[in-house]
């Protein structure tokens, strides 16, 4: 998965065919809860952008600023024949930065952003506003300290296993 945010719970009891063909419809019901409650965990944790400009302190999950950005992006897929749910972003073909973004945003790194200039006749606030600033064209390297969102889910719901198992199969 180069570049990509997102983890894969692989989930293997037996080695007995027999056991493993009967297991499955448990397996398939526990990995799409534990990815279901993954999901709703890291979008949960990714709060409104409030003010224009305000961000996320490092180490805590970033804001959401667009309507339509992390937080919907962020889904689940019990896959059935690896035994395995992938849980993460799914990486839209408008979004700016793709995977090497979302991999900075949650480990950190850098990537590339577009630089502006501080229009003619203002002076910088203490406040960035975007419209006080003009697009140069010109792509400069950022660095991004690590706001993690998908790890920190991924952690919770890892500790509360025995409790998802259960959810996903009441009778045993």
């Amino acid at each position: 998965m180069a570049g990509a945010v997102g983890f894969s719970v692989k989930m293997t009891f037996f080695d007995s065919k027999e056991v493993v063909r009967r297991m499955d419809p448990k397996k398939r019901r526990f990995l799409a809860k534990f990815g279901a409650f993954t999901r709703r965990t890291s979008k949960a944790s990714i709060k409104p952008g409030g003010k224009a400009g305000k961000t996320s302190s490092p180490g805590s999950p970033p804001r959401g600023h667009l309507k339509k950005g992390l937080r919907s992006s962020i889904y689940f897929y019990a896959d059935r024949r690896r035994e395995n749910v992938l849980i993460g972003p799914i990486l839209m073909s408008s979004r700016k930065g793709g995977a090497e973004a979302l991999k900075s945003l949650e480990e950190g790194g850098s990537t590339m952003v577009e630089e502006l200039t501080l229009k003619k006749g203002l002076r910088p606030r203490r406040k960035f506003d975007r419209d006080d600033y003009l697009r140069t064209g010109k792509r400069v390297r950022a660095r991004i300290e690590a706001r993690p969102f998908m790890l920190p889910a991924f952690e919770t719901q890892k500790s509360n296993i025995s409790e998802i198992w259960k959810k996903a199969n009441p009778k045993g």
